[in-house]
Parts: C-alpha cells; structure tokens; sequence
C-alpha cells in the first residue's frame, strides 16, 4: 500500500496536481495504528475525469468503478486500491483544507495528510457503519485534543451540520479525560 501512495503521489507532483490523503494512512498520525488495503487521495486541485484518466495510465492504474467524481483504480503493480475523489466537498473539505495540510515522510517521499481537525471532519461526515470510523474518530480526539484548533473544527462542523456529532464526541472525550484525573 505504501508503494503504491509513493507512487501516485510522485505522479501528481509530477503534473502540479495538490492532493491530500484521507482515510486510514492519517490515522496513524494522529490517533491509532491501523492497517488498509487502499489509499485514499482527496485532489485539492480543480480537474476533471478526463485529465485524472490522462494521468493514471491503463497500463499501471487500472479502473474499477467511478462515478462523475469518485474513482477507484487498482495499481497493476502492487494490486492496491486508490480511491480518488475529484470534489473535496464528497468528504466534507474544501479548497482552503490545503492549507491545513501535515506534510510526513512516507518510505522516503514527502506526503500530504489532512490536518488532524479536518481528519475529523471527513469522519464524521462519513460515519459508514461497519467500519472504523467511530475508532478513527475517537482515537484522533483522544490523542490530539490538546493540540486542535477548536475554533477551526467547530466553525467547519457548524458550516456542514456536523456540530451535533463533535458536540457528542468531544462531551465523550471529556467526560473521559475528567474520570482519568
């Protein structure tokens, strides 16, 4: 899986494409140690499905499935799943989430996460069941509470209707931190 993200992201540097990862890789980061079998990539940069096409050639990236903006290629070379979602706004970001980026060092290739708040985000809007999400999410505020901009993640949640969710997870996580004292 690693190889693979090294791989796509050279590509997108390559072509000035901005991207950032989302999914498990960020967890690592920020909350737990969790194992996938894809890579999920967020393009921060405004193209379409033809130039995202022109981009991954059949030769490597093979298509699987994909809509007007969520695309899933299988790398021929290490047999990983990408999952590309052309719109940030499918998970919750926008354009401005590039700035918040956390760059990391991946087998040896600087990478671009999204910041732990806008980790989050994407989280709570996804919320798929049956999946790690709630543990993503509850990990990421455990071990990052002290060191998030509040103000940033509440307005964010606010703007998608989400702050009820962070309401009742950030009342969990302090409830908890109290009885830990």
């Amino acid at each position: 899986m690693r190889k693979s993200l090294k791989n796509v992201v050279k590509l997108l540097n390559r072509f000035k494409v901005r991207y950032l990862v989302i999914g498990a890789i960020p967890v690592q980061y920020y909350g737990r140690p969790r194992t996938s079998w894809d890579v999920d990539l967020v393009i921060m940069t405004p193209i379409g499905k033809e130039q995202l096409f022109k981009m991954l050639s059949p030769e490597r990236y093979n298509p699987v499935s994909g809509t007007t903006d969520v695309f899933k290629f299988k790398d021929l070379g290490t047999k990983t799943f990408l999952d590309i979602i052309l719109k940030p706004q499918q998970v919750g970001l926008t354009y401005d989430s590039f700035k918040n980026k956390k760059a990391v060092t991946i087998n040896g290739t600087n990478v671009n996460i999204v910041s732990p708040e806008d980790y989050i985000i994407t989280k709570l809007k996804s919320r798929r069941a049956g999946t790690g999400d709630f543990h993503d999410i509850v990990t990421t505020l455990t071990n990052m509470y002290d060191k998030l901009e509040w103000s940033y993640l509440e307005r964010r949640a606010k703007t998608l209707n989400l702050h009820h969710l962070l309401k009742y997870y950030r009342e969990g996580i302090e409830w908890k931190r109290r009885r830990q004292k």
